[in-house]
């Protein structure tokens, strides 16, 4: 029989319940052509029921994000989950990471790390109909973040929903990891754009040092897409 070696590079976070499933179940896309995963790995449907979910519908439509699926509505989705739901390096706290709340408990607590933004963010799209999944990023220093990605008018858009950043080119049309690997111009142009959103949060951060600390990017911020992983997150 063919012996395999154990896995043990994958980084264990302090977390529990859904995330912790999610932070041990994404597929990395180290061997695996990047492309794929934008052709075969996520099936591009909601299956989201309405009436399933009441109190996130109702935190939608309390903060008018409403409309058909696209980019504005998107950005109007991200907005209102950052007001709603700060970082804890915002805050100058350093939280707790263990909680595996449902995404109503995240959310209305108002506060998390960036893997809960980002399931909640995930939610809160396939609610408003636009399919979504989550990518958890990874520099060669072995920092990390979670973001998502959001299928929007037939592809899919990246998200940084701790930056309150929808990524686009100079232009406005919108980007994701794949375009960012293989397109030098659309790199340059959605790092620029990522890099003004990291300055801002920064800016309004109540510690700088904290954000400093755990914002590691900043300099270069696309070296955090160095490693990803994507997680299918179908609510229903």
């Amino acid at each position: 029989m063919q012996k395999f070696p154990q896995i043990k590079g994958r980084y264990v976070p302090p977390v529990c319940g859904r995330d912790l499933e999610q932070s041990l179940n994404y597929a990395d896309s180290g061997g695996i052509p990047l492309r794929w995963f934008y052709e075969s790995f996520t099936y591009p449907q909601v299956f989201y029921r309405r009436g399933s979910r009441p109190r996130l519908e109702k935190f939608l439509a309390r903060k008018k994000v409403t409309g058909k699926p696209g980019l504005a509505t998107l950005e109007r989705c991200v907005n209102a989950l950052v007001k709603q739901m700060n970082h804890y390096v915002e805050l100058d706290f350093e939280g707790v990471g263990n909680r595996g709340g449902s995404e109503e408990e995240l959310l209305f607590s108002g506060h998390g790390w960036c893997n809960e933004q980002a399931r909640v963010l995930v939610a809160l799209t396939q609610i408003l109909g636009m399919p979504s999944r989550l990518v958890f990023a990874g520099m060669r220093s072995k920092k990390g973040h979670v973001v998502a990605e959001v299928f929007v008018g037939g592809k899919w858009v990246l998200v940084d929903q701790t930056a309150n950043h929808v990524f686009k080119r100079k232009d406005g049309t919108p980007v994701n990891v794949l375009d960012i690997k293989t397109s030098r111009r659309a790199a340059t142009e959605a790092g620029r754009g990522f890099k003004a959103a990291l300055d801002a949060g920064r800016k309004a951060a109540v510690s700088k040092k904290i954000w400093d600390r755990h914002v590691a990017w900043m300099d270069k911020p696309l070296d955090l897409f160095w490693q990803v992983g994507y997680c299918n997150y179908f609510i229903h």
